[in-house]
């Protein structure tokens, strides 16, 4: 059995934590903790923590941030089977407050994605995917695109 791990609209998460955060200050930042992050590549992430050994993420991905999504779930020992599409996929920013228990999520939609690239998507899962295998599709869906093609999967 595989896990299959879904992210349609896949991203980096950076986080910074600052401490007493408040809207309209400034703050000179420390390191950020940057991610590869989407519900599905969170639980991907999880699961080979768990020790779920066959995980696999795919999706789309896009540009220097796509490449830089698959290596940092290689460096993680999760495969990668992405769909390359034009644009660049997303970064968040995260402001974790420890002080204030509180996080502040800045989150970007995601370029558009075609039918083509759904169509795409589709088989390549059609063509990977085998009865015994788990499939998560989880988090945003990115902008011109809809469940619909995903009908007859």
């Amino acid at each position: 059995m595989r896990l299959w791990c879904v992210a349609v609209n896949a991203a980096i998460d950076k986080t910074y934590v600052v401490p007493g955060f408040r809207a309209s200050a400034e703050y000179r930042l420390g390191r950020a903790v940057a991610v590869a992050g989407g519900k599905p590549l969170n639980v991907a992430k999880t699961a080979r923590l768990l020790g779920v050994e066959d995980v696999v993420c795919t999706g789309f991905v896009g540009g220097r941030t796509g490449a830089w999504i698959r290596r940092d779930l290689a460096d993680r020992g999760i495969a990668t089977d992405f769909v390359e599409v034009p644009g660049e996929s997303r970064e968040n920013v995260l402001i974790a407050d420890p002080t204030g228990a509180s996080e502040t999520r800045l989150i970007e939609p995601g370029d558009p994605v075609t039918a083509d690239a759904a169509d795409r998507l589709v088989a390549h899962l059609s063509e990977r995917v085998h009865a015994e295998d788990l499939v998560v599709v989880a988090g945003s869906l990115r902008r011109a695109w809809s469940p619909r093609s995903m009908a007859g999967w």
